[in-house]
């Protein structure tokens, strides 16, 4: 019960009439859905839509329940599936819903839509040969609302151009959801091999790794990434991800953008990091206080943030040797008779002179941009 209507009380108690007549166990709740919908800043279709699944949820761990099952129809999926494309959604829109999905709030627990091939006017049908009588919703027919108006409207309108407009949505979806299987598989073995790290508050993803994925996987595997972070983010804007595919893809190391849910999302050197928190987390490269130096005995070792290490050690090696490394966490240097060495940040300006440039220099700050450092 809504709390939108006052009939709904009688409603109610004819369901629990309806099921006590035939043995069945009936639980019933009244929420105020317009209260909760201007405390969290939503619509009232939406907050009715979470709190009967959060009430479905609450059910099905009460009673350890396998599965909850929803009425929902083809007539329901064909406008599902056309609200969603005039919002703009992408594929997972399209597909409309699931005739088995997980239901969101109960582990373990699948949501279940029989009815999702049978349409609306099949289950009248139905009802009138078994004498069954539904109550109907009054607010059905408020064209406040707009799957109300799509429905009334929009799709009688449709029709006229295409009689069968609503087979062929339906039709749609499931083209969608088949394709959509596929995608979910590549994603999937995507987001296995770029996640490092995954935390409550904290989850790092392998930017290279990442980079090298066709643009469809780089974004859902930033979907899912946000979506894992905040599960109770439902809507998850094209806008949102397209701001973090870009810092991604084209910015320089500590490039930030605001995510939904206080997520923040940040360029680090070889990853690309999302947090709630960002000064509680450690950086993934050595980091040195902007002004401050530290002196490194040869040899010896030398503290640097975020509980990183810098150790010098002597060791012969020739030219070969040096041209073969290829661990990014090694560099060779010509010692000379030194017995320290001197640890800071560049300065503007400075250059330095690799082995094997021919007695050439090169600026600190062009190589480190082309490494995106």
């Amino acid at each position: 019960n809504h709390g939108l209507r006052p009939e709904a009380v009688d409603e109610a108690a004819y369901v629990a009439q309806v099921a006590e007549s035939w043995g069945l166990p009936f639980r019933g709740k009244k929420i105020d859905v317009a209260e909760l919908a201007h405390s969290q800043g939503w619509s009232v279709e939406e907050a009715g839509r979470k709190a009967r699944y959060q009430f479905l949820a609450d059910m099905a761990r009460e009673l350890r329940a396998v599965a909850a099952i929803v009425a929902h129809n083809a007539d329901d999926q064909a406008e599902t599936v056309l609200l969603n494309l005039l919002r703009g959604s992408g594929l997972t829109g399209l597909r409309g819903m699931q005739t088995e999905s997980s239901l969101l709030g109960a582990p373990g627990v699948k949501l279940v839509r029989p009815f999702l091939a049978t349409t609306r006017a099949e289950i009248e049908a139905y009802c009138r040969i078994h004498d069954l009588r539904p109550m109907l919703d009054s607010t059905n027919a408020n064209p406040i609302y707009l799957r109300n108006r799509l429905r009334q409207e929009l799709l009688p309108l449709l029709a006229d151009y295409n009689p069968q407009i609503k087979q062929h949505l339906i039709q749609l979806a499931e083209i969608v959801a088949a394709d959509e299987a596929i995608l979910d598989e590549q994603s999937d073995l995507a987001w296995q091999e770029i996640l490092k790290e995954q935390e409550v508050d904290l989850l790092r993803l392998d930017r290279a790794k990442w980079r090298s994925l066709p643009l469809s996987l780089q974004r859902r595997t930033l979907r899912r990434a946000l979506a894992e972070f905040r599960p109770s983010i439902s809507d998850i804007s094209f806008r949102t991800i397209k701001l973090a595919h870009q810092i991604g893809m084209e910015k320089e190391v500590g490039a930030e953008a605001a995510l939904p849910g206080g997520v923040t999302l940040r360029l680090e050197y070889e990853q690309i990091l999302l947090a709630a928190e960002l000064d509680q987390v450690q950086p993934d490269q050595p980091q040195l206080p902007l002004g401050e130096i530290k002196t490194l005995p040869i040899p010896g070792s030398a503290a640097l943030d975020g509980d990183w290490q810098l150790t010098a050690a002597v060791s012969h090696v020739d030219f070969n040797q040096v041209r073969r490394n290829r661990d990014p966490w090694v560099a060779y240097f010509d010692l000379g008779r030194e017995t320290e060495l001197y640890i800071r940040t560049r300065e503007a300006g400075e250059c330095f002179q690799p082995l094997g440039m021919d007695g050439r220099s090169a600026s600190i700050k062009d190589v480190m941009v082309n490494e995106r450092r």
